[in-house]
């Protein structure tokens, strides 16, 4: 039998056994479903990516949902039936995204809009599913060794922005620094989550020796039997890896040392027996694929949630106010965005603009809404907008004003080159500007304006010495202040930076002006040297193509000549004068 034959025979067999595994489990009361599809399962590549970074103390507060009422008087509970299909995240440590966008904002919208997140084949319909690279690629943290994200933070950006769906913004376990686009934010809009919590946040110091917790468990199994999912952050150790027996029931760790990082999962249930009388435990469902545990869940003991778990979250969907969106741009006078523009919706929904100016809300209610920006130094047009909802709301745009005195002063911008040191002196420059859109600072004192130009992909840094005045220095992409890109207080660090051009500005703060000396370091590569000798009133001419150029004048007499004048170029850059 050919290879790909036996692969096929293999695959039908599987999904014969969990075929029937899902038809009998529930007249099987005494066999788990699991039972008979642990038969099916290949053997789980280990180990498996994780990526939760616990909370430090002191970031978020423990804050407790508000329950209509406590109905965990039952045994029992399973919300599994209205998840997606379980999931793979790969090779990324991108649980975090999994857990709250996949899973708990699948299941909150499935439960609100009654549509299929899988199709009778059981294979996901994306349309209708969270996409788990919308929140991660938006919140994950890189560290020394690694990536990962904060539960807290993810669940910020559901209620802040939504998530798109799947089939606009899909996972790719080997990227997460894609950003998603205007129309990407727009669509995850109507699917914004309303409030977020966490039922504790426990310091058990190093997992490898923790510090026991003692979390009260009955807040989780209420939230859970009132239809309500929970956000885990777990610490893994040997057994979480190799859950045990047909329940894939993961118990508290017999070596604590076998702790290899953090791990998000969401519970979906829990069962007071299961484990035996005395045990029981919660169900979760993991991102691992169907290779893990009982097709891709399994139990935790109580023992293991109240003792060695530290952060339980929960959150609620947006459904009460409607399901209109109301969105729109904030940009200056020359049409460049204005990010961090802060608005006000309806007088309690604060949001802010971002990087392109873009911003929104949904989950509108019908009727008439108020729409207030706000950002220091700038008036805008309109100062308010008043809006009826009858239907999603675009285009509510806003133009925004600079208060300071005037523009940059581009006509006394210093050429730089490609770098070199400078010595200047603010005292008597303009100062037309006050603030930078990259830096809430008042910089109220004169400035002076440096042109760069970089010749190749790389890092700019401007870097400020010999002060003697309280002088702060910026990058930016343009001679416009709402165009910065980088600043500091004495550095200003721009990495990656494009070919191109750029301008730096040494400005003072709170009105101080003084003298300085700037280190510009800008990337460049040396190109070669011409000689375009032009007579000119009987002078020679020098031309060394130095990106932009530099031009050397010198007296001409027959003989060898002497230098006169040269333009400013750093020792490290120029070749040797070479004479005719």
């Amino acid at each position: 039998m050919g290879r790909g034959h036996c692969f096929v025979s293999r695959f039908t067999f599987q999904a014969g056994l969990l075929l029937i595994a899902l038809l009998l489990g529930p007249l099987l009361s005494s066999t788990p479903l699991c039972s008979l599809a642990l038969a099916a399962r290949s053997p789980l590549p280990a180990p498996r990516a994780l990526g939760c970074l616990f909370t430090p103390p002191g970031r978020w507060s423990v804050q407790q949902p508000h329950l209509v009422a406590k109905t965990a008087s039952l045994s029992a509970v399973d919300l599994s039936p209205d998840l997606p299909p379980v999931g793979d995240q790969g090779a990324q440590a991108s649980c975090v995204g999994w857990a709250t966008a996949y899973y708990a904002k699948t299941y909150q919208e499935k439960r609100e809009r009654g549509w299929a997140v899988r199709t009778p084949g059981g294979q996901p319909v994306y349309e209708h599913i969270a996409s788990p690279a919308y929140v991660f690629n938006q919140v994950y943290v890189e560290y020394v060794g690694g990536v990962g994200a904060y539960i807290g933070d993810a669940l910020a950006l559901l209620v802040s922005q939504g998530a798109a769906p799947w089939s606009l913004f899909p996972y790719i376990d080997q990227s997460y620094q894609n950003q998603p686009t205007y129309a990407q934010r727009r669509a995850a809009l109507p699917y914004q989550a309303l409030q977020y919590g966490a039922f504790f946040l426990s310091d058990i110091g190093d997992p490898r020796a923790p510090t026991l917790a003692n979390n009260d468990l009955q807040p989780l199994k209420d939230w859970l039997a009132a239809g309500q999912p929970v956000i885990l952050a777990i610490p893994v150790y040997a057994e979480f890896d190799a859950p045990a027996g047909p329940y894939a029931i993961v118990d508290v760790p017999a070596n604590t040392y076998s702790y290899r990082g953090g791990h998000a999962v969401l519970l979906v249930g829990y069962d007071d027996h299961i484990g035996g009388t005395g045990v029981g435990g919660f169900k979760f469902v993991n991102s691992w694929g169907l290779a893990y545990g009982c097709a891709g869940y399994g139990y935790l003991t109580y023992d293991l949630v109240r003792h060695y778990v530290p952060e339980a979250w929960w959150i609620t969907d947006r459904t009460a106010q409607g399901p209109y969106l109301l969105c729109g741009h904030v940009r200056n006078v020359a049409q460049n965005p204005l990010p961090g523009t802060s608005l006000t919706i309806g007088g309690v929904l604060p949001v802010s603009s971002s990087s392109d100016g873009f911003y929104g809300w949904g989950g509108l209610a019908a009727g008439d809404v108020v729409v207030r920006p706000a950002r220091p130094d700038y008036t805008f047009q309109p100062q308010v907008q008043w809006v009826h909802v009858e239907g999603d709301q675009e285009g509510v745009d806003f133009v925004g004003t600079s208060v300071n005195p005037g523009p940059l002063d581009c006509e006394t911008v210093i050429p730089a080159g490609v770098g070199g040191v400078f010595m200047g002196d603010t005292t008597g420059a303009p100062f037309n500007v006050h603030r930078y859109n990259c830096a809430d600072w008042n910089e109220s004192g004169p400035e002076r304006v440096y042109r760069i130009t970089a010749t190749r992909t790389g890092t700019i840094r401007a870097t400020l010495s010999d002060l003697t005045a309280d002088l702060d220095v910026f990058i930016l992409a343009a001679c416009d202040e709402t165009t910065c890109l980088a600043a500091g207080n004495w550095q200003a660090t721009l990495s990656n930076a494009p070919p191109g051009a750029y301008y730096v500005v040494v400005d003072g703060y709170a009105g101080a002006c003084g003298r300085y000396t700037l280190n510009l370091e800008v990337p460049w590569d040396c190109p070669y040297r011409t000689y375009l000798p032009v007579a000119l009133k009987g002078h020679l001419v020098e031309w060394e193509p130095f990106y932009p150029g530099i031009v050397s004048v010198l007296p001409w007499n027959g003989r060898r000549p002497t230098l006169r004048q040269t333009s400013f170029c750093p020792a490290s850059h120029c070749l040797p004068v070479q004479w005719h």
